[in-house]
């Protein structure tokens, strides 16, 4: 994979087709601009982004949300948000620990990134273990799952595992390229940021995991929720805390915004905020069910998917939930 060196990075872009911005199109995500001076920065499925990311312009300062997974994307990331606004990015904020939201964090190097002080712990403690395991044990993980999917049918399945692998791909032949960037600068549980052009807000919950960092805009009536909520894609609820979570989405509920920029899925309504608080439930009632039934973690996973969640984007993450919930619970019953 052909990594481009610090002085590419820097340089002005030219433009190209389809952004209409004056800078090139992007490979690993696709620009929307949400409202003026703000745009979402979406993964494209299959590639090295794995998630989605923001640009927020405040008039004077640059901020990025999030870095994606691979520094090759991050730098597509840092060009764009550079291109833009014409200005070198101020600020970065890493919204949680998890590898999808902070793994381009070396492509900031000389940029001070904001997180909690849970997730700077995180980050230090679990990054250099995953990138480790991309190195070494990603590439015969590559030819297992690529073995796998030769002998898949044709079909929804078998397009959803494929683009899986390929962003898999991406990140093994990152590994070797990638490494821990810590934040450096912390936030307890709300911060307010004056531009000359916007006001944003950051405020600090709990449910994805214990430490969520999310990027309000009052004016535009928008707001960058991390994983907190996703549009048309399974939550990952196993490394955070329902109850906490439930509690945020209320307090989410309340903030007055009317779009969000999901951490996976297409730029949504507020209503997604209610679709979250229904998954989440529906999980927590099947998993508890199969508590009651004495059904293992397992056997719970291997349950079929509701067919309201099929189309859902990582269609692997109810049976993951299942497994995760089903374990949380046990536990809990002693």
């Amino acid at each position: 994979m052909q990594h481009e060196s610090e002085q590419e990075m820097s340089q002005a872009v030219q433009e190209g087709p389809g952004t209409g911005s004056g800078i090139e199109s992007p490979t690993h995500f696709r620009l929307e601009q949400v409202a003026e001076g703000v745009w979402a920065a979406i993964g494209t499925p299959g590639m090295g982004a794995c998630a989605n990311a923001g640009i927020i312009d405040l008039g004077d300062r640059t901020i990025v949300f999030d870095t994606f997974q691979t520094p090759v994307a991050a730098r597509e990331l840092r060009r764009a948000a550079e291109g833009l606004t014409g200005r070198p990015v101020s600020l970065v904020i890493n919204s949680h620990f998890h590898a999808d939201h902070t793994f381009g964090n070396q492509v900031f190097r000389d940029v001070p990134i904001l997180s909690t002080k849970a997730t700077r712990e995180r980050v230090a403690e679990f990054a250099p273990l995953v990138i480790n395991s991309y190195r070494e044990d990603g590439p015969p993980y590559l030819i297992e799952q690529e073995e796998l999917l030769a002998t898949m049918e044709e079909g929804a399945a078998r397009e959803a595992f494929a683009l899986d692998l390929a962003s898999t791909r991406w990140l093994v032949d990152s590994a070797l390229g990638t490494e821990m960037r810590l934040p450096d600068l912390l936030i307890a549980e709300r911060l307010t940021l004056v531009g000359s052009k916007r006001t944003v807000e950051l405020q600090v919950h709990k449910g994805h995991t214990f430490s969520d960092i999310i990027c309000l805009l009052p004016e535009e009536r928008l707001c960058f929720v991390g994983d907190l909520v996703l549009v048309a894609n399974h939550l990952w609820m196993g490394h955070g805390t329902t109850e906490g979570w439930f509690a945020t989405l209320d307090r989410l509920a309340g903030l007055g915004f009317e779009r969000l920029v999901p951490g996976h899925g297409p730029v949504g309504g507020a209503e997604w905020i209610g679709e979250a608080r229904r998954y989440l439930s529906l999980v927590l009632d099947r998993a508890a069910a199969a508590v009651t039934r004495g059904s293992t973690p397992e056997e719970a996973a291997a349950e079929p998917m509701p067919e309201a969640y099929a189309a859902w984007s990582f269609p692997a993450g109810w049976a993951r939930n299942m497994q995760a919930m089903v374990e949380e619970l046990s536990q809990k019953k002693g």
